[in-house]
């Protein structure tokens, strides 16, 4: 994903490590309106708590932004909903969730995953499925009439493929609330989480 897609800055530090960035203005019409991360002045400067390995930065970003969106997504979806996360940067984004979501990862077998969600919904689909980087994949698996959330970059589905599934697409608009929520135990986890693929 491009760095310039959303108000996510990263600033280098020593020993190939990063601190993430909030660019945003906090003064233009879109702050204002609540959507902090579409900043088009982006001349902000304010450091989030968040450092990671450089290597790490931007699958750290996409599960961010991808965290965010479930935030955004969840008041309009089922209670409880389903959630399926597919993609790259899965397990952090599922270590930001809020505790009462429990999301199913979609890069277990396909039957365990049509088994797992039929456990929580007859139908056997998601009433919310989050993509890292494929929303044409999280369109077809998602219930008709429900939402998918994507991260900015995301390959895009079809205006035919949305319509005829009823289905919304969101994206996150700020990421204020979940970095509070997720400095610290949760960070460190999901760095760990993305050390571990990239060493499998």
């Amino acid at each position: 994903m491009p760095a310039t897609t959303t108000s996510i800055g990263l600033r280098a530090l020593q020993d190939r490590q990063v601190a993430f960035i909030d660019l945003s203005c906090r003064r233009c019409d879109t702050c204002r309106d609540g959507g902090p991360l579409w900043c088009p002045v982006r001349d902000g400067d304010r450091e989030l708590g968040l450092v990671a390995p450089a290597a790490l930065a931007e699958q750290l970003r996409d599960a961010l932004l991808c965290a965010a969106g479930i935030d955004e997504a969840l008041p309009r979806t089922f209670d409880p909903a389903p959630v399926l996360i597919t993609g790259a940067t899965a397990r952090a984004v599922a270590l930001f969730t809020h505790a009462g979501v429990e999301p199913i990862i979609a890069d277990i077998p396909e039957s365990e995953v049509r088994a797992r969600l039929a456990e929580r919904h007859e139908s056997g689909r998601a009433g919310l499925v989050i993509a890292t980087d494929d929303l044409r994949q999280a369109v077809k698996a998602v219930r008709r009439g429900s939402t998918v959330v994507g991260a900015p970059g995301a390959a895009l589905p079809s205006v035919t493929e949305v319509v005829q599934r009823e289905v919304a697409i969101v994206v996150p608009r700020s990421i204020d609330a979940l970095v509070e929520r997720v400095t610290g135990v949760r960070w460190d986890a999901a760095i760990a989480a993305l050390h571990t693929e990239d060493a499998a």
